[in-house]
């Protein structure tokens, strides 16, 4: 019985880090979207940009 209280916080962490991932895999094509449409940014110099950073770090 203690085992199972035991992992009950890292159970939590790991469910709310699932939901944090997928609240942002899927957050960023609709600001994608969101930039193109309001502003005429093509889609590709936002892809370039986010390479840029994501090679960077």
């Amino acid at each position: 019985m203690r085992n199972i209280n035991d992992y009950r916080k890292t159970k939590l962490a790991c469910y709310l880090g699932f939901v944090t991932q997928a609240i942002v895999a899927n957050f960023t094509p609709l600001l994608f979207m969101a930039f193109h449409r309001e502003y005429n940014i093509p889609i590709a110099s936002m892809a370039l940009i986010l390479l840029f950073f994501i090679s960077c770090s």
